[in-house]
């Protein structure tokens, strides 16, 4: 498997990035709309071995929009050291995908399911090449978030640190990475390259999917540029 990355750098065409604004109820019902009509980009295939949600939490960070990220402890037997959204596998106390991201993110970094106001959900993504293991990624703006509050779970949660959208959305931060596959068809997937650590991989699908959602097509230009098959000389 060969993999390469790219970067675009476009013109950053001017919006408000207040925070209010951005989440008030007709911003919140538009994007719930367009969550609606999403497709997956890693769909979910055959059998389910193991069903798993996280909480893509929606965050006030100095009156902007800011996305809630954690790195995952190095102490973990998988996934160990990755950017990732708080979530985990569902338990069979959990009642539906919802259910379980607002459990694990009160058990990973201490935030209550009462201070979680939920928009919805994006489509199943699959973290496996057999397709058998589908995350949900659950969408929800944390109110009164204050930072030092927070009660993190060090086995496993190592940090915890927020992107404002404003940075997410700034074209000299996004692009995607490349995958070409010998015999089947090459598969491209978005990243940002943000401080203080990059996001690629299935939570930046999720951050892609949900940003395209809540923000105006003119003001968010990230774009996927798809591989060809490789051709055998």
């Amino acid at each position: 498997m060969n993999t390469f990355c790219s970067f675009r750098v476009r013109s950053f065409s001017s919006i408000s990035f207040d925070f209010h604004s951005m989440v008030s109820g007709e911003r919140k019902q538009a994007c719930i709309k367009r969550l609606e009509k999403i497709k997956p980009l890693l769909p979910v295939q055959g059998e389910l071995l193991k069903t798993s949600a996280v909480l893509i939490p929606i965050v006030n960070i100095e009156n902007e929009p800011a996305l809630l990220y954690t790195k995952r402890s190095k102490f973990l037997s998988s996934h160990r050291g990755q950017v990732s959204f708080p979530g985990g596998n569902s338990d069979k106390t959990d009642t539906s995908p919802v259910d379980t991201a607002l459990r694990e993110c009160w058990e990973e970094i201490g935030i209550p399911r009462e201070q979680v106001d939920v928009w919805g959900t994006l489509p199943s993504l699959s973290s496996t090449h057999r397709g058998d293991h589908a995350t949900v990624p659950v969408i929800g703006i944390i109110h009164d978030f204050h930072p030092e509050q927070l009660n993190i779970n060090h086995d496993e949660v190592e940090e915890v640190f927020c992107v404002k959208f404003s940075k997410l959305s700034d074209p000299a931060v996004y692009g995607y990475t490349q995958f070409r596959l010998e015999g089947g068809p090459g598969y491209s997937l978005p990243l940002y390259n943000c401080t203080p650590h990059p996001v690629w991989g299935l939570t930046a699908i999720m951050t892609f999917q949900f940003l395209r959602s809540i923000l105006p097509s003119q003001h968010y230009k990230h774009r996927i540029h798809f591989q060809s098959n490789i051709k055998k000389l």
